[in-house]
């Protein structure tokens, strides 16, 4: 199970702290726990991995190697205008997420199919229990995700910016089929 992100995340760690601390030393053998880009380590009290931030996009994705995702987010009006980004990255990879249950991941996550919304630590704990113990789960959730993502790409997307942009800009649409 992992999470990534920068040091500007320790509102949103706190979250999850007591749920997975709970988890993760309540179990005979607990999954491992991987940290990209800030170390929070300590906040669980366990050992787990920790990669240092990859600068180059390409050297990030491949130090994600979960096969759960954690994204939790502390309700603040900044957080609530965020993108659902990490959810859609994970998604790509075709790791399920377990996301706080707010505005930027209700838009992506499909609660109980491509990964799980949580509003309490009860949620938390159950919801990573559940894909911890369950390896078809997560497998069947991580495939799902995938399917949902590949919805989010610029192939499939770049119309409806393309004509928003031009919207803006005051430019006549295409016509005729114009590409």
């Amino acid at each position: 199970m992992g999470w990534a992100g920068g040091f500007t995340h320790l509102q949103d760690l706190v979250l999850i702290q007591q749920p997975l601390k709970d988890l993760l030393n309540g179990l005979t053998e607990p999954p491992d726990l991987h940290m990209v880009g800030h170390d929070y380590r300590p906040l669980v009290g366990h050992r787990g991995r920790f990669t240092d931030w990859q600068p180059n996009i390409w050297d990030y994705y491949e130090q994600i190697d979960f096969d759960i995702a954690l994204a939790p987010l502390h309700d603040t009006p900044f957080n609530r205008c965020r993108s659902p980004i990490k959810a859609l990255e994970m998604a790509a990879l075709g790791i399920p997420v377990v996301a706080s249950d707010i505005d930027p991941y209700r838009e992506f996550v499909v609660d109980g199919v491509t990964g799980f919304l949580c509003r309490t630590e009860a949620d938390w704990y159950g919801r990573l229990r559940d894909l911890v113990h369950d390896q078809a789960m997560r497998e069947e959730m991580g495939a799902k995700a995938k399917a949902v993502a590949a919805g989010w790409t610029i192939q499939t997307g770049w119309r409806r910016w393309a004509d928003a942009y031009e919207a803006l800009a005051g430019w006549p649409a295409p016509t005729g089929g114009q590409q």
